[in-house]
C-alpha cells in the first residue's frame, strides 16, 4: 500500500476529478453567472415537483375509496398545480440550459485559444503527442461546454433521488434502500466510458488522417492535382479504409460497453421487481393503503428513470472531466511555459543592434528521439547586414529561422543578441523587433487593408503605414486593383469576397512582413516563390537599395531563397549542408571557392543560358 492511500490522503486519480469538478462549476459561475442560477433554480424546482405530485395520486385514490371530498379536491389540485408547475419549469430549464451551455462553449473556446498561443514555441503544434491532445479537447468542445449544466443535471437528480427515499421510507423503510442498488448500472455505465475513451485516445491519430484525407477530397485547393493525377478513387478509398478502421474500433468499445451495462442494468432490474413485490405483499395483507401501494409503485418506476438519468449524466460527466484534465495539461503547459520565461528573462529585447546575431555552438533535435536538424552551428550575423541562407531542401534553413525568432530552443548551445543569450531576454519582446514574409504565408480573408495591416497591429488601420508596406512589397497595383481598395474583403469563403491569385496572395503577404518600419530581423523565408525570379530579384535589389534607415539601427535581413540571382546580392551568404553550415562568404568568393555553393550556382545559370 502506497504512503498516500495509507495515510488516507486523497490519491492523484480522486484529485484530478475534484479539480475537474470544481473547475466545470467555476466556468459557469464565470462564463454566465446569472443563467447559471436561473437553470439551477429552474432544475432543483423541476426536481421537487416531479417527487411530489405523485403524492396527490395518493390522496385521490385514498379519498375516493373513503368518499372524503375535502381530501379528493386536496388531491386533485395538488396534482394539477405541480404537474403543470414541473413541465413549465422543465420547458424554462431546457431552453436556459442549452444558453447556458453556449455561454460556457463560447468562453472556453476563447480561453483555449488564448493558453495556444501564449506558449512562446510552436511544440506543441507539431509534436504528434501534443496534436493527439489538442483534436481531442477540440472534438470534445461542446461536451465541455455542457459540463456546467450536467453538473446541475446531477443536483437535480440527487434532489429527486432523496425526495424518493424520504417517501419511500415513510411507506415502508426498507424500500429506502432501493437507489443503493444503482451501483450496479452506474459502474457499468462509468466502465463503458472509460473503454470508449481510451478506445477514442488510442484511435486518434487514425481519425486524424481520416479527417485529412476527407478535407484532401474535399478542398477547392486540391481538386486541380486530385483530377488531373486521377487520384480523387485512390484517395476515397484510402479515406474509407481509413474510417472503417476507426469505426470498427469505436463499435468493439461500444458493443463491450454496451454489455457490461447491462449487466449493472440486470442487477437493477431484480431488486426493482423485488421491491414491486414487497409493496404488493404488504397490500395484500392489510399493512399498507391502496394509495401507498400506487405511490410506492410510482416512486420505484421514477427511482428506476432517475438511474437511468444519473448514468447517462454521469457518463456524460466523466467524458468532461477528461477533456477538462486535457484542458489542465494545455493550461499547465502554458503556465509552465510563462513561469520559465519569467524566470529566464534578465533583459529586455534590444533597440538597436550593435555588433550583431551570433550562434554558438547551437544544435537543435526534435523531442524526444527526432533526428538532429542543425549540428554544432557557429555562424555570426554582423549588424546592418544582409545575409542569404541557402541548402537543398531538408538542410535546416527553416530550423534555423525558428531558432532565431525564438519558436524553438536550441538542444545545446547559445543564440546571443550582441552577445547577450536570447534565452534571458524576453521573447516576445524581441519579436516585436522582427518581421517576417514566408513561403507558407497565411491567405487571412479579411479586409484587404487588415490582411497587410496585420503585421504590425498597433497600425492596422493606418492608411499611410500600409501605403508604404505595399510601396515596398511592390503591391500597390494588387491593392488599386481590388474593387473597395483596401476596404475589400478577401476569400471566396464569405459573399462579397474577392479571391485573388497565388501572386496576389504573396505579395499582400510581403506588404505584411513590410509593415514595420525598422525590423532589427526581417526574415524574408522564400518570400516571392509565386512570382517568377526576375520579379524577386528586382524586389529585393529595390528593398537593399532603401535599407539605409535600417542599417542605423543595425537591423539584419535573412534572405532564404533558391534563386542565386536574387542570393547574390547579399553581404553574406552561409550555405547549409545536412544541418552543418558547409561554407560562407561572398557570391564572388564561394564561387571562386568552388564547392556546393558553386555547384548549385552553376546548376541554375546554365538552365537560364
Amino acid at each position: 500500500m502506497s504512503s498516500e492511500r495509507a495515510s488516507g490522503a486523497p490519491s492523484a486519480g480522486q484529485r484530478a476529478r475534484f479539480r475537474a469538478t470544481r473547475a466545470i462549476v467555476s466556468w459557469g459561475w464565470q462564463a454566465a453567472p446569472g443563467w447559471t442560477a436561473y437553470t439551477a433554480a429552474l432544475l432543483v424546482g423541476n426536481a421537487i415537483c416531479s417527487v411530489l405530485y405523485p403524492v396527490g395520486f395518493a390522496l385521490i385514490i385514498d379519498a375516493s375509496l373513503r368518499h372524503q371530498l375535502g381530501r379528493l379536491i386536496l388531491g386533485m389540485a395538488s396534482v394539477a398545480l405541480l404537474y403543470t408547475v414541473m413541465w413549465a419549469l422543465a420547458m424554462f430549464a431546457g431552453s436556459a440550459g442549452s444558453v447556458l451551455s453556449d455561454r460556457v462553449s463560447l468562453f472556453l473556446s476563447v480561453r483555449i485559444a488564448e493558453q495556444i498561443n501564449a506558449v512562446t514555441s510552436v511544440d506543441h503544434l507539431e509534436r504528434p503527442a501534443y496534436l493527439t491532445e489538442l483534436d481531442l479537447l477540440e472534438q470534445n468542445l461542446r461536451s465541455l461546454g455542457n459540463g456546467p449544466r450536467q453538473i446541475l443535471l446531477v443536483v437535480q437528480v440527487l434532489v429527486r433521488i432523496v425526495g424518493i427515499v424520504v417517501i419511500l421510507a415513510l411507506i415502508y423503510p426498507p424500500l429506502a434502500v432501493l437507489p443503493l442498488c444503482a451501483a450496479a448500472p452506474l459502474a457499468g455505465e462509468r466502465f463503458s466510458v472509460w473503454l470508449r475513451q481510451r478506445t477514442d485516445e488510442r484511435l486518434a491519430p487514425d481519425r486524424r488522417l481520416a479527417d485529412d484525407l476527407f478535407s484532401l477530397a474535399t478542398s477547392a485547393g486540391p481538386a486541380k492535382e486530385l483530377r488531373v493525377f486521377g487520384a480523387a478513387g485512390s484517395l476515397r478509398d484510402r479515406h474509407r479504409a481509413q474510417a472503417m478502421t476507426v469505426n470498427a474500433g469505436t463499435a468493439r468499445a461500444a458493443l463491450l460497453g454496451g454489455l457490461l451495462g447491462a449487466v449493472g442494468w440486470l442487477v437493477f432490474a431484480a431488486a426493482f421487481v423485488a421491491a414491486i413485490a414487497v409493496v404488493v405483499v404488504r397490500a395484500a395483507h392489510g399493512s399498507a393503503s391502496v394509495g401507498a401501494v400506487v405511490l410506492a409503485v410510482a416512486l420505484i418506476q421514477r427511482a428506476q428513470l432517475q438511474v437511468g438519468q444519473a448514468a447517462a449524466t454521469m457518463g456524460q460527466l466523466l467524458t468532461t472531466a477528461r477533456t477538462a484534465r486535457r484542458l489542465f495539461w494545455l493550461e499547465d503547459y502554458a503556465a509552465a511555459d510563462r513561469q520559465q520565461a519569467a524566470g529566464e528573462s534578465a533583459g529586455q529585447a534590444p533597440d538597436k543592434l550593435r555588433q550583431g546575431i551570433t550562434l554558438r555552438e547551437v544544435s537543435f533535435g526534435y523531442p524526444p528521439d527526432g533526428p538532429t536538424v542543425l549540428d554544432r552551428i557557429d555562424l555570426h550575423l554582423p549588424a546592418g547586414s544582409a545575409v542569404a541562407l541557402v541548402g537543398e531542401n531538408g538542410a535546416g534553413k527553416t530550423t534555423l529561422v525558428k531558432l532565431l525568432t525564438g519558436m524553438y530552443q536550441p538542444t545545446s548551445g547559445q543564440v546571443l543578441l550582441d552577445g547577450v543569450p536570447l534565452a534571458d531576454m524576453d521573447v516576445t519582446a524581441w519579436r516585436e523587433r522582427t518581421a517576417a514574409a514566408f513561403q507558407d504565408f497565411v491567405r487571412y480573408e479579411l479586409l484587404a487593408g487588415e490582411t497587410v495591416g496585420i503585421g504590425d497591429l498597433p497600425r492596422l488601420d493606418h492608411v499611410a503605414a500600409l501605403s508604404e508596406a505595399l510601396r515596398r512589397a511592390d503591391a500597390t497595383a494588387v491593392a488599386d486593383a481590388l474593387p473597395d481598395g483596401l476596404a475589400t474583403p478577401l476569400g471566396r469563403s464569405f459573399t462579397g469576397g474577392q479571391d485573388l491569385s497565388g501572386g496576389q496572395w504573396q505579395r499582400l503577404a510581403l506588404a505584411r512582413g513590410m509593415m514595420r518600419d525598422v525590423p532589427l530581423l526581417l526574415i524574408l523565408d522564400e518570400p516571392t516563390a509565386s512570382l517568377d525570379a526576375i520579379t524577386e530579384a528586382a524586389l529585393f535589389e529595390r528593398y537593399l537599395a532603401a535599407r539605409k534607415l535600417a542599417s542605423q539601427a543595425g537591423a539584419i535581413t535573412l534572405l532564404v531563397s533558391h534563386r542565386f540571382s536574387t542570393v547574390r546580392m547579399a553581404d553574406l551568404i552561409v550555405v547549409l549542408d545536412k544541418g552543418r553550415i558547409a561554407a560562407s562568404g561572398d557570391h564572388a568568393s564561394l564561387v571562386r571557392a568552388g564547392g556546393l555553393y558553386a555547384e548549385l550556382y552553376e546548376m541554375q545559370a546554365r538552365s537560364y543560358r
